[in-house]
C-alpha cells in the first residue's frame, strides 16, 4: 500500500508553510519566495528544497509518509527544508544551515534535523513484503517482489541464507 495526499492534507501543509514563512519574515529571516509545493510519496525522501543558483524562488517538495509520521513530523519536515531555503545555495547541512536550523527550532521549539526515521506506521505501509528468519527472527523488508521474495514465496528459497547459516523463511505480509 501507498501513502497518499488527500485534498485536505495538502491545504493543511501549504497553509502551514505561508504561515511558517510569514512568522520567519517577521522575525527578521531572509527567504526565498516559494514557487510551488510538490506533493509526493516518496519513501526515501522526506522532503526537498529544490533552489535555483540564481534564482530567488525554491520548490518545497514533502512525502505523504510524514503525514502518516504525524503533524509533528510534517511540522519538522516544513521547517528542515526552509532552512534551506534561507541558506545560501548549495549549502548543504553545513555549519550555516545547522545555525539556521537551531534558531528556527528554538523558535518553534523542536529539534529540526539532518535526518529523521518514519514511523513504524509508515515501514508497515510502505512495505509490501516482510520475511522472517524461521530459526532466529530476523526480518527483511521489500518494497517489490525480488527474486529472494518469490523463492520464498514458493518454498524455494534453499539459495540464500541468513546470517544465523539457517534456510528457512517465512513470507510473513505479502504474497
Amino acid at each position: 500500500m501507498k501513502a497518499k495526499w488527500t485534498p485536505e492534507a495538502k491545504k493543511r501543509v501549504q497553509a502551514m508553510t505561508m504561515q511558517y514563512i510569514k512568522e520567519l519574515k517577521e522575525q527578521g529571516f531572509s527567504i526565498r519566495k516559494l514557487e510551488k509545493i510538490d506533493f509526493n510519496a516518496r519513501f526515501n525522501h522526506h522532503g526537498y528544497c529544490r533552489l535555483y543558483r540564481d534564482s530567488p524562488t525554491f520548490i518545497l517538495g514533502i512525502s505523504a509518509y510524514r503525514v502518516v509520521d504525524g503533524w509533528e513530523a510534517v511540522k519538522e519536515t516544513i521547517l528542515h527544508e526552509l532552512c534551506h531555503a534561507m541558506a545560501s545555495y548549495d549549502s548543504g547541512h553545513d555549519e550555516e544551515w545547522q545555525g539556521l536550523a537551531k534558531k528556527v527550532g528554538s523558535i518553534y521549539g523542536i529539534k529540526i534535523t539532518y535526518k529523521s526515521p518514519h514511523s513504524i506506521k509508515a515501514y508497515e505501509i510502505a512495505y509490501r513484503y516482510v520475511v522472517k528468519c524461521d530459526n532466529c527472527g530476523a526480518t527483511w523488508r521489500f518494497m517489490r517482489r525480488t527474486k529472494f521474495i518469490k523463492a520464498v514465496a514458493d518454498h524455494h528459497a534453499t539459495n540464500w541464507k541468513c546470517k544465523c547459516g539457517h534456510q528457512h523463511f517465512s513470507l510473513m505480509k505479502g504474497e
